[in-house]
């Protein structure tokens, strides 16, 4: 018999974290789950658990600017064990669209299935603090739990644009480059932004809400999950100023920068910041005085130690409008032998790198400004701007 949940009323049983709690126990045959949006502190109580699971299929989305963080995929790389068994799939959609399915398969210890298919995503808000409703499926529905599974173990065989098999921590590295995944400091960032965005426009007091799940691993030994992700280095912010210098760079886009690369050969996601014909340092200047004034954490990849801040940027393309995205800069004085003297890059993110990989601009402009309110803006454009050196 199929069972209705609905969070609305503030039961605790009516929360999906409950729920997960209960089916998802040792013994469990398989689990299959999709969601539109993740975070660790969803399955962090399971990790142990689903070491011993025959079947784990995972497929999750990657909606900017909620991209999964490079912490929370990383502490699933150790269920990754079988390939045949055993997958991690990331999917991010083309132009407005949203990968943003919820369902999630079990086969008990028993053989029994079931299922939930409804709103809530797999992170911590939504199995214990949102307003969700969903369906529970039994036994009795075997045809809609066996497509259900069908469609999850589907994705471990595509290989479409915009569907990424994680299989290592190689493969996360390349994800941040690309901006389908982000670190936990650039999300924070992010949402800091949207939240001040937020608080300005609303006008009337929200519906308050007690959390009713939580898991019970609130920091994971291992320095997994998103507790441990907010003791991530904050670095040091720069001094807070009123008015500031008017800055604004630009460079013509090659084809390296414009993601248009030779077939068989990854682009890298990247815009390297260079001098361009401009009079600056180029290893100091962006770090020290165009992004100065950014929050730069310290983070280590494949053991090198790099600087890197979010930065909100008002984006246009040929004049359209996009609106504000959050851009990774980082920063790696050995890049200043790896890459040609240029030690600082901007990461284009999820949404600019999709249109530059889809459509070229190669030969167009790129256009950096910081404004004297400190605010940020980038356009691409097919004008040289006339005070181009």
């Amino acid at each position: 018999m199929a069972e209705y949940l609905d969070s609305s009323g503030g039961a605790p049983e009516q929360a999906l974290g409950h729920w997960l709690a209960a089916a998802l126990v040792p013994g469990v045959r398989a689990l299959r789950l999709q969601t539109g949006f993740f975070s660790i502190g969803s399955l962090r109580d399971h990790l142990e658990t689903l070491r011993d699971v025959e079947v784990v299929r995972l497929v999750l989305g990657s909606n900017a600017p909620e991209q999964p963080t490079v912490e929370d995929i990383r502490a699933l790389l150790p269920l990754l064990t079988d390939p045949a068994s055993r997958s991690l799939t990331i999917v991010s959609c083309a132009g407005p669209a949203l990968f943003h399915p919820k369902t999630i398969h079990l086969v008990a210890p028993d053989g029994t299935a079931r299922g939930y298919a409804g709103s809530a995503n797999m992170t911590e808000a939504g199995l214990g603090l949102n307003i969700e409703a969903g369906v529970v499926l039994g036994p009795e529905s075997a045809d809609a739990l066996a497509a259900m599974a069908a469609a999850i173990d589907s994705w471990a065989a595509r290989n479409d644009e915009g569907v990424f098999h994680v299989r290592n921590g190689d493969d996360l590295d390349a994800l941040l480059d690309q901006g389908v995944l982000q670190t936990a400091a650039h999300r924070r960032a992010s949402r800091t932004a949207s939240r001040a965005a937020g608080e300005a426009r609303r006008r009337v007091p929200g519906l308050r809400r007690d959390r009713l799940w939580r898991p019970a691993t609130r920091i994971a030994a291992d320095g997994t999950g998103e507790e441990a992700a907010e003791a991530v280095a904050e670095g040091t912010p720069g001094p807070t100023r009123g008015r500031v210098e008017h800055l604004r760079w630009c460079k013509r886009l090659k084809r390296s920068d414009a993601q248009q690369v030779p077939a068989g050969t990854n682009p890298t996601g990247k815009l390297r910041l260079a001098q361009a014909r401009f009079p600056i340092d180029q290893q100091r200047y962006f770090r020290e005085e165009f992004f100065g004034d950014a929050t730069w954490a310290e983070v280590e990849r494949r053991g090198t130690l790099y600087e890197e801040c979010s930065v909100p940027f008002s984006v246009s393309i040929h004049g359209v409008d996009l609106g504000e995205q959050v851009l990774r800069v980082d920063h790696a004085s050995h890049r200043v032998a790896d890459q040609n003297n240029v030690p600082t890059v901007l990461g284009w993110g999820p949404v600019l790198g999709r249109h530059l990989r889809e459509h070229s601009e190669v030969d167009n402009w790129v256009v950096i400004e910081r404004h004297e309110d400190g605010t940020y803006s980038l356009a691409i454009t097919d004008q040289r701007p006339g005070w181009a050196p």
